[in-house]
């Protein structure tokens, strides 16, 4: 038994056990049925992408542009570019992007 000056108006005593309570999990997403996704883009068989040659030229602009040196990105997509059997092969036009970076940070390139 409560001691009688303990007493909560029913209201409080309401927002007291809701939010003691913890709250229930959301339902589970289900994906939407495979005939409504959209066709998954296959890389060309012609111009294979190799994303960490493309991810370390994206963090080098974004040092370049916030006035810090983007090299060791630069230097992390030649490695990425040379090594095909780690990273994967590295398109022409990949190759050709990267040589203005190694350019500009007077690194060894050929593309």
């Amino acid at each position: 038994m409560r001691p009688t000056g303990f007493l909560l108006p029913p209201l409080a005593a309401l927002a007291l056990t809701s939010c003691a309570a913890p709250p229930s999990p959301p339902p589970p997403a289900t994906p939407p049925p495979v005939s409504q996704q959209p066709p998954a883009a296959a890389p060309s068989p012609s111009a294979p992408l190799n994303t960490h040659v493309s991810d370390s030229l994206n963090a080098a602009d974004l040092a370049f542009r916030n006035g810090i040196d983007g090299c060791p990105g630069v230097s992390l997509a030649i490695t990425a570019a040379n090594s095909p059997t780690i990273y994967g092969p590295t398109s022409p036009a990949q190759r050709a992007e990267l040589k203005p970076y190694a350019d500009r940070c007077k690194l060894r390139f050929q593309p």
